[in-house]
């Protein structure tokens, strides 16, 4: 089962009604994996409302580095901090590993868990996987904006679901 949460999707200037960009995807098969795309200010308040944790996200997914898209990382990374995670959360993005840890210099954080940054191609025309597990992968295809910038999809794999008994009764089992 997939869950997709909205937590903001107003660009630029946030309003009284709508949050800067930040989308939860929660999935759900053996375990949960919750991915987070996109993190703007007032993103942690939006998880809160909506009841997910943010000590599970295990994934961010910054689509590029305009303030709109990603200023609620830093104070993220500082309740996660906090609440004494250990688990590494991984951060795709264009230019990853030099902002990731332009943000991680910003302040005295002594992070108490790994974060590591991932690099994500933001030129040319060629959609890249950047994650994959046995069951997902995540997507990323380059695209015109003022500053480096991706567009990411969440693509689920075929999964056969057979109930063996029922093979048996219909003696299609070998």
């Amino acid at each position: 089962m997939i869950v997709i949460t909205f937590l903001g999707t107003v660009s630029g200037i946030p309003s009284k009604d709508r949050n800067h960009p930040a989308i939860v995807l929660e999935y759900f098969y053996y375990r949960k994996d919750t991915l987070l795309f996109d993190c703007g200010e007032g993103t942690q308040k939006q998880l809160m409302k909506a009841g997910i944790s943010f000590m599970d996200i295990s994934k961010i997914f910054i689509t590029h580095w305009h303030a709109d898209h990603f200023s609620g990382l830093i104070p993220l990374l500082q309740t996660m901090n906090l609440e004494k995670r250990k688990t590494e959360l991984t951060i795709f993005a264009p230019e990853a590993s030099r902002f990731v840890q332009g943000i991680l210099n910003l302040g005295y954080f002594g992070l108490r868990f790994p974060v590591k940054a991932v690099d994500v191609p933001f030129e040319g025309k060629d959609v890249t996987k950047i994650y994959e597990t046995k069951l997902y992968e995540v997507l990323s295809i380059p695209v015109l904006h003022t500053i480096p910038s991706v567009a990411f999809a969440f693509k689920e794999k075929d999964v056969w679901r057979i109930d063996e008994k029922k093979l048996e009764e219909l003696e299609l089992k070998k």
